[in-house]
């Protein structure tokens, strides 16, 4: 059990030092009824849903933050490409729009001769008319005419985000992977990466004095605290956390 957690990106160093020790949430019912048929929601007793909440929204969180902490990874300037990719047909079938989603991928690497680097995601309009947001890390320069025949079914548009500071390029930009990802969880393949994209680094550590070898606080450029939601022997107790974000130097 540790009770410290560093995540590393290009730009800054996350730290959370958790007052007790970091446990998976899980006690020995949870293992024993693991083997146990999936029940419905609404067949669960109110502390199971209220379980079952916590344990969904500190899911989703996480996962927000993933997506952030991948683009600050890969981000670069003059070469990242941050597009829209609209069909022209009133696609609303998940299963379809992804499929045409692939070919569309499988062809711009044909075009490009080489890998690329992309985050996507889907999203429904409010007619219900799906379309992907995607960022290409490694994309120098296409037109986008160009960019709009490799992609064959509508319109794209290659979205302007130089009025956005460096620093908060990768928050600016999830915030469009990461909207409603809690409603696309019943569907297959709602986020896309590719597998070569750059990971954050992260460690555990058992000891303050680690950190202190590891880290120098003292340069934080911001801190807070709050308080987690812990289950101990079948019981949620709150504990106190302190999370700071150490920003590098990149010039």
């Amino acid at each position: 059990m540790y009770n410290i957690k560093i995540i590393e990106t290009n730009d800054k160093i996350e730290i959370w030092r958790y007052e007790m020790p970091i446990h998976n949430n899980y006690s020995m019912s949870d293992f024993e009824n693991n083997n146990k048929q999936r029940r419905k929601y609404e067949d669960l007793s109110y502390s199971e849903k209220v379980d079952s909440f916590k344990r969904k929204s500190k899911y989703y969180q996480e996962r927000k933050h993933d997506i952030r902490r991948l683009i600050e990874m890969n981000y670069k300037d003059y070469e990242t490409k941050f597009v829209t990719l609209t069909f022209r047909d009133h696609i609303e079938d998940v299963a379809e729009a992804n499929n045409l989603f692939n070919k569309f991928i499988k062809r711009l690497k044909y075009k490009l001769g080489k890998s690329i680097k992309y985050i996507a995601v889907w999203e429904r309009t409010k007619k219900n008319r799906i379309h992907y947001h995607l960022i290409i890390f490694n994309l120098k320069y296409m037109k986008w005419e160009e960019l709009e025949r490799v992609w064959k079914h509508g319109y794209i548009k290659i979205n302007d985000v130089s009025h956005v500071e460096r620093k908060n390029i990768g928050r600016y930009i999830s915030k469009y992977f990461a909207k409603d990802l809690d409603v696309k969880d019943m569907h297959k393949k709602a986020f896309f990466t590719s597998r070569n994209l750059k990971k954050p680094k992260k460690i555990t550590l058992q000891s303050q004095e680690e950190l202190k070898n590891l880290v120098d606080i003292s340069n934080k450029s911001y801190s807070t605290k709050y308080l987690r939601s812990s289950k101990v022997d079948d019981v949620y107790i709150d504990t106190e956390v302190e999370y700071m974000i150490i920003e590098k130097d990149t010039k």
